[in-house]
């Protein structure tokens, strides 16, 4: 059964990292360049109404943590780890390690306290995504490596600039929380997500 996302306020803030920690983040995996650049990304899912085939599911909020990695020569998203409102554990049907956590959003803000992300940003004039507002393969490790397609719909993107961060999850993968992120935003995106993850090979 398809799982449909309705996303407000959908913030994508990147930061650069080198070779070396993207091949500690994708342990195993070939990390991927995305316009030629390794990096780690904090994504806030400000507001998502979901639905299951025809049954909506209660709204919540998401952030997560993820990187790249190339499968079969693919550029993947690599989710390192959620957070979710308590509404939000339905996303557990496509993604890796999932936690509870208190989330505001709203255009210009993210803040999850309990996470220790906190960002102010100001939206600026209509930007190419470029490919990390087009990428659909999504790869996470619950137990062992599985993937799955999230199929986008359309999405008017937004460049932004952030006026404070505050990053604590960087912290925990031993990169620099300070470091002053690149940011895309939308207001309104539709994400689809057509089948459960699937395992892949087993020498992964």
């Amino acid at each position: 059964m398809a799982v449909v996302l309705d996303v407000s306020d959908l913030l994508v803030a990147s930061w650069e990292i080198d070779e070396e920690d993207a091949r500690k983040l994708t342990s195993g995996l070939e990390p991927a360049r995305v316009e030629g650049r390794f990096l780690v990304s904090i994504v806030g899912l400000g507001r998502v109404h979901a639905r299951a085939g025809h049954i909506p599911l209660p709204a919540f909020s998401q952030i997560n943590l993820r990187t790249y990695a190339l499968l079969d020569g693919q550029v993947a998203v690599l989710f390192l780890h959620s957070w979710v409102t308590a509404w939000g554990i339905v996303v557990a049907f496509a993604g890796g390690p999932v936690g509870t956590a208190r989330i505001r959003s709203e255009t210009g803000r993210l803040d999850a306290p309990g996470v220790g992300m906190h960002l102010r940003y100001s939206v600026g004039e209509p930007v190419d995504s470029g490919p990390l507002g087009r990428l659909e393969l999504g790869l996470h490790r619950r137990g062992r490596l599985r993937a799955f397609t999230v199929r986008r719909g359309p999405a008017e993107w937004l460049a932004a600039e952030p006026t404070e961060v505050r990053a604590d999850p960087l912290l925990s993968l031993g990169l620099d929380p300070t470091a002053r992120p690149g940011l895309l935003y939308a207001p309104k995106a539709t994400l689809r997500i057509d089948a459960r993850p699937r395992p892949v090979g087993a020498a992964r």
